[in-house]
Parts: structure tokens; sequence; C-alpha cells
């Protein structure tokens, strides 16, 4: 199963404006999720390139409160930890052209 197909399993039904690659379509209502791949490198050795890969993602909750956007943030990292990401960092935001709560969060996820 491809790193973005078990993301989208993993992340679907946490959030009632559901989970968006990239960017969420137009006139999404929050709070919903959007993801994407910050940076993918493929694990390198004497022989060759491997078929692990190492791919950190972007994982961003949008709500309309920063306690709605922080709770929904838990249970992304609890969803993706139950499939091997380990969590990078954590940054939060307001959007002042939308008027939402982001919480940003990195993680490492190794795949084959």
């Amino acid at each position: 199963m491809s790193l973005q197909t078990t993301l989208q399993a993993a992340l679907a039904g946490i959030a009632a404006g559901g989970v968006w690659n990239l960017r969420a379509a137009q006139n999404t209502n929050p709070p919903y999720i959007a993801w994407q791949r910050v940076i993918s490198t493929t694990n390198n050795s004497l022989r060759g390139a491997s078929d692990v890969q190492n791919t950190r993602v972007q994982i961003d909750a949008y709500a309309t409160s920063y306690t709605a956007a922080d709770a929904l943030g838990s249970a992304i990292e609890a969803a993706v930890v139950g499939i091997g990401a380990i969590k990078i960092s954590e940054q939060d935001f307001f959007e002042d052209d939308t008027r939402l709560y982001r919480v940003s969060q990195d993680f490492s996820l190794w795949t084959t």
C-alpha cells in the first residue's frame, strides 16, 4: 500500500471536514485535516537503492478554535503513531485569511 493510501486510511473519519492532500477543497467546513510530503528519501547501501524509504510528512489540523485544533492534532498524532510514524515537531498557528486555528505536526514514516 502506498504512503498516500496508508495516511488517508489512518486519518479517515477523524475530522468532519475530511482529509485532504496538499489543501482542502474550496468552502470546506472545519474541522479538517490537510497533509503533504515534505521530503522523501531512499535508503542507499553499497548494493544500491533499497525498497525502504523515509518520508517526512506535515499534517495540519484546522478548526474554528484553538482547543478544537489542538484536540484534532492529538487525534492525528494517535492515528499516525499507530501506523509507525515518529513525531518530529509541532507548531501552532492562526490563519488570518481563513480565521482558522492550525496545529501543524511533522512526522517521519518508513515505508517499503
